[in-house]
């Protein structure tokens, strides 16, 4: 069964599932995509020793790689932008310290509303509002 969505635009399911819970999602899919019955037979089986058809492994494999990638991307509202908003708050001026976290939220925000991992560059433009006012 594939992901019901595309990574770079998750379910409304997908998106309520933190980095943790998606970290757990790969874990458990590729424990399950790595049974085999013997070493001299190394075609997939499943928990029950019953074979695993090709397209179903590569399911399991495809769906574990979506939710390792949606592990790494950001969240608004996270942890992390909650980390960074108090550190640049510490600074009751704007000083180059307060101008050097805002950027960095800014960016991390950016992220998060583009969907892109923090060890990839963002799009030139950010993703439009949709009727809510916030981006997708």
């Amino acid at each position: 069964m594939p992901l019901c969505c595309l990574v770079s635009d998750p379910c409304d399911r997908h998106k309520k599932l933190t980095g943790a819970e998606h970290r757990r999602e790969a874990e458990r899919l590729l424990s399950e995509a790595s049974f085999v019955r013997s070493p001299d037979h190394p075609q997939p089986v499943h928990r029950d020793g019953s074979e695993m058809p090709p397209s179903t492994h590569a399911a399991l494999i495809a769906r574990a790689h979506a939710h390792a990638i949606l592990a790494s991307v950001p969240q608004r509202g996270d942890h992390v932008e909650a980390w960074l908003k108090r550190q640049r708050d510490r600074w009751t001026e704007h000083t180059r310290q307060w101008t050097a976290l805002d950027n960095a939220l800014d960016d991390y925000r950016l992220h998060a509303d583009c969907g892109t991992p923090l060890d990839q560059p963002t799009p030139l433009f950010p993703p439009a509002p949709t009727e809510g006012g916030e981006p997708r």
